[in-house]
Order: C-alpha cells, then structure tokens, then sequence
C-alpha cells in the first residue's frame, strides 16, 4: 500500500513494473506499507515472484503480497537503492533514504542473505544496470547482520500486536510516521544523473556531514579544492570518484 499519492507504476525494460516519482520526494518521506496475507514462512509463493516480507522480525512468519495489487512491494531492487525498509509496530514501512527527484524509479534493496545450497542456479540476478551492481540480488552478510541488528534495536521500542492468524489480511494502521531519520546502517548512494553539489572545503569533512549532504540534496558532492566527488556512503565509508 502506498501512502503517499506522488508516484505512479509503470512497465520498465528489463524488470517488470516498477515504481516511479512523479515529483521530488523528500529524505525520510515513508511511502508505503506493505500489506498482504499473513502466512507460515513454509507457505511462501515464490511461482510468481519475490512478493513476501517477514512480519514483525519473526522469519517464520510472512506478508505475501499479492502481485495484481499495486504497493510497495512492486519497488523493484537495486544495489544503489533509493528507499530502505524500517520496522513499525509489527509491519515493515518503506521510506525515502534521500531525495528522490521526479521520474527517478524508486528502488530497495530487498537484502536477500548470501545464496545457500538452494540456489543452484540462482535467479536473483539484479538487473539494476549500475556501475555499482553487485550482479545479484542476494547481500553481504555484514549488510543483513546490520540491518537485523538495526531492526531488533527499533522493534525494542514499539508495541508490536499478537501474531495474526493465518490467512489474516492486513489492512492499513490508523496512522502512520511522516518520516524516518537517517541511521549509518543504510546504504546511501546519490543521484549520479544529477550534476553534483560544488563544496569549497579545503578538507574532508566527517562522515555524519557527507550523509547529511547526500540525504538531503540527493546528489553527488564534488570537492574541488581535493579533487574527489563522493557519490555514496556504505559500511562507514565514503565512496568517491577522482
């Protein structure tokens, strides 16, 4: 389910239907949620896609989407995603990690664990087409222990609801966060389509600083004075271009 209304679902080339900004989205903006059937985890349909999401951080239990429905589970991945995933209450909101300008395609990165013997031959193959694309779909397993380790932080604090039975299809909360800030698990790449933003420093400023900058404007920061352009933030590191 989407709760915001400035985004459309289109066909792309070589991923399905994917999920497109109609205007800018601001840093932090919560999109959606994702709604679906609650199910075993064994139960899982995977004959017409990947439509599931764990519910509430259990991973016996799962949210099958359902795929003729359009939401959130339609924002296709991508190894330089412009949206992560945040626990809320028992469901899994997906918000903007930094400002998506109009007509980008919203994408995520489903953070899929590292492929086990069940995946010979593997088809999560990731068609995001960045210099960056790590070719698969499947993530380090540092990006998915951080991650889990942010949602378990998160979850300590919310009330999350008894189980739902079964077949339970979820439906939309009374309310929701308008946004979520910035934590250093998230990966964080910018806009590169985009020209960058000129900094005058003479020196490098601290990680926190270069993510608040990439967060907000959404694009890359080119530092003449230094000759490097930053274009991303992962694991703690800044990610540049000479």
């Amino acid at each position: 389910m989407f709760l915001i209304r400035n985004i459309k679902v289109k066909g792309t080339i070589k991923k399905g239907r994917g999920v497109f900004a109609t205007s800018d989205i601001k840093a932090g903006t919560v999109i959606g949620d994702y709604l679906g059937t609650i199910l075993p985890e064994k139960e899982d349909d995977l004959s017409r896609g990947l439509y599931s999401m764990a519910w509430g951080g259990d991973d016996d239990t799962i949210i099958l989407a359902n795929p003729d429905k359009n939401g959130i589970h339609l924002i296709n991945h991508s190894c330089v995603p412009n949206t992560w995933m945040h626990p809320y209450n028992g469901r899994t909101v997906y918000f903007a990690l930094r400002k998506i300008f109009k007509d980008e395609e919203l994408t995520i990165n489903y953070l899929i664990g590292e492929p086990d013997e069940d995946c010979k031959p593997c088809d999560d193959v990731c068609h995001c087409g960045d210099i960056f694309c790590h070719g698969t779909q499947h993530s380090s397993e540092y990006l998915v222990d951080a991650h889990e380790k942010y949602e378990r932080r998160i979850i300590k604090k919310q009330h999350i609801p008894r189980r739902p039975k079964s077949g339970t299809q979820l439906k939309k909360l009374s309310r929701y966060p308008k946004s979520i800030s910035d934590d250093p698990v998230f990966v964080l790449f910018s806009n590169r389509k985009k020209s960058p933003v000129k900094i005058e420093n003479d020196e490098f400023p601290p990680i926190k600083t270069l993510r608040c900058l990439i967060r907000e404007t959404g694009r890359s920061l080119e530092f003449s004075k230094i000759g490097l352009t930053v274009v991303g933030i992962r694991e703690g590191h800044a990610i540049v271009k000479t």
